[in-house]
């Protein structure tokens, strides 16, 4: 089983390495997440950042932190600032689930590796972990920041012991973490298990060894509460786009509103087979007794489904949100797997079984990102960043001063290298001064700029944006 687990691992890197070639910021929000750190290095925001066409940034800062500070350490490359932190999330945590595969397997009658191969492919070969593991957004890191403090919880439900002064620290940190990369999400995706099982346990006359002592709790929320209060303070438009919009507006449903099966459902697609195999498990006489006899199961089962469930009834639903979810059911999966104490599950031999999930997976989640990359090649998904770089480079050449003009698309200005948008009179009284040379406009809209941009010429064109449909032109000075 040990080649079986390479083969495994390195399929997994290949595909969270290749699934969103060619990269750029087109689709998925990716933009308005880069321009932060963008923003940190260019003009020294580092704590309340604008998104390209001058909005309030809804996110807070930690991921922005991470890419400006990989920035000058990638040779200033932006793209691999952009994209490493969602790929070292994603190995990260592999890492933790096949450290937690290896601790169950020293009391399980399974091979060790049949262990890990089941948690590796069971994150890294389904249709969500390659699609989110270089995509530039928090969705990996935020994934990782919540497995955390849960992982924690589960040893000590398995040691049934104390917590060490260490073992607080970290897990505050991951708190801390969780709330400066995406909001307070720690109070949807790990403390409903936590009540649940503590809940539970008490009514079995059980103590519940995954409580850290309130300051590990307290801390955290007060430094995120003193970030938030002061952006409140400070920070026109701070209130009303991150506290009303972002973070109320993901309860009372502002933002996309799918019915309360949406992401059960979702989940049974995009993670199968082992979200069927998860679920039979779970639901077998075999799968209740073991959430009733070893506590460290019954917080597994707590903590995916107390996630899952509030979730669903929050109005507000996207499939990407659901994604922290996915880490637990992979550990929940191979805690069951692991004290079935069974060479058969119901009439199948066991080992055949977790064969063909692994090879059911590894097919089609490889079909999958394959005809996603064809896709993005046949669609030209990398045009606009090719445009905006000949852009670039035909204008440093002859020493113009570059603007981008407004529009969907916001990568453009990150593709160009200027600072943000400008308005259409920005753009007409710098070029009339003589302070910029070279304009890239949105085709549709050059007739509104050609009569106020004297001595102008269309340069050349880039292909359709797949983001907005739109194509662009650069336009520089005649002559």
């Amino acid at each position: 089983m040990k080649k079986s687990y390479l083969a495994v691992l390195l399929l997994v890197v290949v595909l969270c390495t290749l699934r969103q070639l060619p990269w750029n910021l087109e689709r998925y929000d990716q933009a308005k997440q880069a321009f932060v750190s963008y923003q940190m290095i260019g003009g020294g925001d580092w704590w309340y950042q604008q998104t390209p066409d001058g909005d309030t940034a809804t996110k807070p800062p930690l991921a922005g932190w991470i890419s400006a500070a990989l920035y000058p350490l990638t040779g200033g490359h932006w793209f691999a600032a952009w994209i490493v932190p969602s790929f070292a999330s994603a190995l990260v945590l592999l890492w933790l689930l096949d450290r937690g595969a290896c601790r169950l397997g020293r009391e399980s009658e399974h091979h060790v590796w049949t262990l890990r191969t089941v948690a590796l492919a069971a994150f890294g070969l389904n249709l969500m972990t390659p699609h989110l593991a270089t995509l530039v957004r928090t969705d990996m890191p935020l994934a990782l920041l919540l497995f955390i403090p849960g992982y924690l919880i589960w040893r000590k439900q398995q040691e049934r012991q104390l917590w060490t002064g260490g073992e607080r620290v970290v897990f505050a940190l991951a708190v801390l973490a969780s709330m400066m990369t995406k909001g307070p999400l720690i109070g949807i995706f790990v403390v409903p298990g936590m009540a649940a099982c503590w809940w539970l346990q008490r009514r079995q006359g059980e103590h519940f060894h995954g409580w850290a002592g309130w300051w590990p709790w307290l801390l955290p929320l007060a430094g995120f509460l003193a970030w938030t209060g002061a952006g409140i303070l400070w920070h026109p438009g701070f209130y009303a786009e991150v506290v009303v919009k972002e973070f109320a507006g993901r309860v009372t449903g502002v933002h996309h509103s799918q019915p309360a099966y949406y992401y059960l459902w979702q989940l049974l697609i995009r993670i199968l087979p082992w979200s069927v195999l998860l679920a039979v498990m779970a639901l077998a006489r075999r799968g209740r007794e073991l959430a009733r006899q070893r506590p460290e199961v019954l917080w597994l089962a707590c903590w995916t489904l107390g996630a899952l469930f509030v979730m669903s009834l929050i109005p507000s639903k996207r499939t990407d949100r659901i994604f922290p979810v996915v880490p637990p059911a992979c550990l929940w999966l191979v805690s069951l797997l692991a004290h079935w104490k069974s060479e058969r599950f119901f009439r199948w031999p066991m080992r055949r079984l977790l064969v063909g999930c692994v090879i059911t997976a590894a097919f089609f989640s490889s079909i999958y990102a394959g005809a996603k990359v064809h896709e993005a090649r046949h669609e030209d998904h990398g045009g606009l960043v090719r445009f905006a770089k000949r852009a670039r480079v035909y204008a440093d050449q002859r020493g113009w001063a570059l603007a981008v003009a407004g529009s969907r698309d916001e990568g453009l200005p990150m593709y160009a290298g200027v600072e943000q948008f400008l308005s259409r009179r920005k753009i007409i009284g710098l070029w009339r001064d003589g302070a910029i040379s070279g304009v890239v406009i949105a085709q549709d809209r050059l007739g509104k700029y050609c009569k106020d941009l004297p001595g102008s010429r269309v340069l050349f064109k880039s292909p359709q944006s797949v983001e907005s449909g739109k194509s662009y032109v650069f336009v520089g000075r005649g002559g």
